[in-house]
């Protein structure tokens, strides 16, 4: 966790406080599995569906982060014939999907997340490599955790 110094207004003047900025990394699901590009749509969803998770980390084969691909978006595309099962995920992907580093404030995810219209985003390390996940439901957990509250 990161703190930043500001000057706040008191009654006796102008006083320092130490405030919490909260990084990706607080928040987000970093022990997320990846997969590569080259891997079939239909293996990807059976084994992100039997992880729990609702999305898929497509990775390159420098393990970079390519897009996060929503099970819900492969399973319309599958059910109305737009893809099989036995293609690859590559074609599922968007191009220059946006991911967010792990360091980043928190508070940065979230404006990037609702600018692309996303519910998740992959999260990066310096060299762009795929380390995680970040979804509402995690900074929605994150947020409302007793110990962040008023923070």
């Amino acid at each position: 966790m990161k703190t930043r110094t500001f000057d706040e207004p008191s009654a006796g003047g102008r006083a320092t406080a130490a405030a919490r900025v909260w990084l990706v990394a607080d928040a987000a699901d970093l022990g997320v599995a990846t997969l590569g590009a080259e891997t079939s749509i239909g293996t990807a969803m059976d084994l992100t569906l039997a992880s729990g998770r609702g999305h898929v980390v497509v990775v390159d084969e420098r393990g970079a982060l390519l897009d996060v691909v929503p099970l819900v978006v492969l399973s319309t595309a599958l059910l109305a014939g737009l893809l099989t099962r036995f293609q690859p995920l590559a074609a599922a992907v968007v191009p220059d999907a946006p991911g967010v580093a792990a360091d980043a404030e928190l508070a940065e995810a979230v404006e990037v997340m609702l600018a692309a219209d996303l519910d998740a985003v992959g999260v990066v390390d310096p060299r762009g490599r795929a380390v995680g996940l970040l979804t509402w439901a995690d900074v929605g957990r994150f947020a409302t955790a007793p110990e962040h509250l008023g923070s």
